[in-house]
C-alpha cells in the first residue's frame, strides 16, 4: 500500500509560485540572488535549537551572502536538544504545498549539514509555534530534573501533514552566475488541506545520519501549484484515480484496527493495477533504452557463428537515438502521454527485434559443440551428456580431449571422439518471445532424449 502512495505522491508535479501569482522562473536555478517566496525574514521563520554561537541571527538565511550560514545546536549541556531538529514556519496566507529551497554552507562538510528526509507538520493555532520539549515527571508528577521529553510538541497542537525528500542535484551558483562547487536542494510538500503554521522536522541528513544540526548558507519557501500539464497524474482517468484513493482509505482503517479483509486487499490489488496500467510512467523508456545499451557495448560484428552481421550495431544506435530525440521533444515541452510513451517504447523493441534478427546462428542441424578458447587444455573440449552409474540424474560435462601421446604438455583429440553420440546435439532454432530478450536455440544431445539445454 505504501509503493501506491508513493506513485500517487510521484505522480503529482508541482512548481513553485513568484510574488505575481504566476510560475517562478527563478525559483529553481541554482542562485540566491532573489529574495522571494513566502518566507523571507525572521519575522516568520524560527527555530528553537538554533546554536549559540553559529545560529545567532536567523536573518542570515535571507541575505543572498552565500559566505554566511546558520546552524543548529551542536553543543551539548543546556543548549542539546536530543531528538530531531526543526524550522517554524509563520506564513501570512495558508497553503497546502510548498516548495522548500535550501543551500549547502561552503564551510566544512556540506553533506553532514543537509537535509534529506522531513516530515511537514501543520498547526491551526499560532500558539503552537512555542510548544516544543516538555520536563519528563516522575510517578507523582514532579519534574524529573534534566529529563525531557523532547517530542512533546507532536501532542500538543501538531498534525503530521506530509513527508517528503530532498533533491540536492542542482548546482549552486554565485551572484555571477559561476558555480562554487556546493550544491542547491528541492523539497516539495503537498497536503490536503490549507494550513498557515507549518513546522519542518528534519529526519536525517543527506550523509544518512539521524537529524541532530543542520545548517545552511540560504532558504528560501515558496508556495507550490499543482503542475496539471506536467504531472502524470494528470493523465490518469478520474475515476480510477478515485477508486485507488477510495481503497487505499478503506484499508488504512482496517489496519488501524488489525482487521484488513481479504475482500479489501484484492479490491486494492485491482485498483492498483488500473492505476498502473494507465499511469504514463517515462522510466519504461529508460528500460528499454539501457538493454540497447547494453547490447550496443557488448555485442560483436564477425562472420562466424554467435556474431551479429556487419552493420547490425549502427543500425540499432541509429534507430535508438532516434527514438529518444523524439522523446526528449516531446518531455521538453510537457510530461509524456501513455500513448506517447508506448509509442517510443514500441520503436525501440523494433528496433531491437530487428538487431536480433541479425545474430549469426546455427540453422537445425546435427552438430558438436567444442571450445575455441586459447587456454589449450580446453581448446577444442565438446560439451557432452552423461549419465553416472551412481546416479540417475544427466550429468552436462567436457570431453573428447586427452593430453598428447607424443609431445609432453599438449593435447589432441581422443581417438574415438566421433563415436560417442553424447558429443553430438540436435539443434533447433527458437525465437524468444519477448523482443528485449536475445534469440537464442534449444539443443538436445542424442545420447539422451531428456536433456534439453538453451545455450
Amino acid at each position: 500500500m505504501e509503493k501506491a502512495k508513493d506513485a500517487i505522491k510521484k505522480g503529482n508535479v508541482y512548481y513553485p509560485l513568484g510574488a505575481d501569482g504566476k510560475k517562478s522562473e527563478t525559483a529553481l536555478k541554482g542562485d540566491f540572488n532573489e529574495l522571494d517566496g513566502i518566507v523571507t525574514s525572521k519575522d516568520q521563520i524560527s527555530c528553537p535549537m538554533a546554536d549559540p554561537d553559529e545560529g545567532k541571527d536567523i536573518n542570515v538565511l535571507f541575505d543572498k551572502n552565500l559566505t554566511t550560514y546558520f546552524h543548529t545546536t551542536w553543543h551539548g549541556g543546556e543548549h542539546a536538544w536530543d531528538a530531531h531538529h526543526f524550522f517554524n514556519l509563520k506564513l501570512d496566507n495558508p497553503v497546502n504545498s510548498i516548495i522548500v529551497k535550501w543551500g549547502e554552507r561552503l564551510v566544512g562538510n556540506a553533506n553532514s549539514g543537509a537535509p534529506k528526509s522531513v516530515v511537514l507538520w501543520g498547526a491551526k493555532d499560532e500558539s503552537a509555534l512555542t510548544k516544543g520539549k516538555a520536563q519528563k515527571k516522575d510517578e507523582t508528577g514532579a519534574p524529573i530534573e534534566g529529563q525531557y521529553d523532547y517530542d512533546a510538541w507532536k501532542k500538543d497542537g501538531w498534525v503530521p501533514l506530509t513527508t517528503g525528500k530532498f533533491d540536492f542535484s542542482t548546482k549552486m551558483l554565485t551572484a555571477e552566475g559561476t558555480e562554487n562547487g556546493r550544491k542547491v536542494g528541492f523539497a516539495t510538500l503537498a497536503f490536503n488541506e490549507e494550513y498557515k503554521y507549518l513546522r519542518l522536522e528534519i529526519v536525517d541528513r543527506m550523509n544518512n545520519s539521524q537529524s541532530g544540526f543542520v545548517y545552511a548558507n540560504e532558504l528560501r519557501v515558496y508556495k507550490g501549484e499543482y503542475d496539471k500539464f506536467n504531472s502524470p497524474n494528470a493523465g490518469i482517468p478520474a475515476d480510477v484515480m478515485q477508486a485507488l484513493k477510495d481503497v487505499i482509505k478503506t484499508a488504512e482503517a482496517e489496519l488501524d484496527k488489525k482487521a484488513a479483509s481479504e475482500a479489501t486487499i484484492e479490491k486494492f490489488k485491482a485498483a492498483y493495477e488500473k492505476f498502473r496500467a494507465n499511469y504514463p510512467d517515462a522510466t519504461r523508456v529508460t528500460e528499454v533504452s539501457n538493454i540497447i545499451k547494453g547490447r550496443l557495448e557488448k555485442a560483436q560484428e564477425e562472420e562466424g557463428l554467435g556474431y551479429y552481421q556487419t552493420g547490425a550495431k549502427e543500425a540499432l544506435k541509429t534507430a535508438h537515438d532516434k527514438a529518444l530525440a523524439e522523446f526528449k521533444a516531446i518531455t521538453d515541452v510537457k510530461a509524456p502521454t501513455l500513448e506517447q510513451i508506448n509509442n517510443i517504447v514500441a520503436q525501440l523493441n523494433a528496433a531491437l527485434t530487428t538487431f536480433e534478427s541479425k545474430l549469426r546462428v546455427p540453422g537445425n542441424g546435427i552438430y558438436i559443440i567444442q571450445s575455441e578458447s586459447g587456454n589449450k587444455k580446453v581448446y577444442h573440449n565438446v560439451l557432452s551428456v552423461r549419465n553416472s552409474s551412481t546416479t540417475s540424474n544427466d550429468q552436462v560435462c567436457v570431453a573428447g580431449r586427452q593430453p598428447s601421446a607424443t609431445v609432453a604438455g599438449e593435447f589432441e583429440d581422443t581417438p574415438d571422439r566421433k563415436q560417442h553420440l553424447e558429443y553430438f546435439w540436435q539443434v533447433e532454432r527458437w525465437t524468444a518471445a519477448t523482443p528485449s530478450a536475445m534469440s537464442s536455440t534449444v539443443s538436445t544431445s542424442l545420447a539422451t532424449i531428456r536433456s534439453k539445454n538453451a545455450l
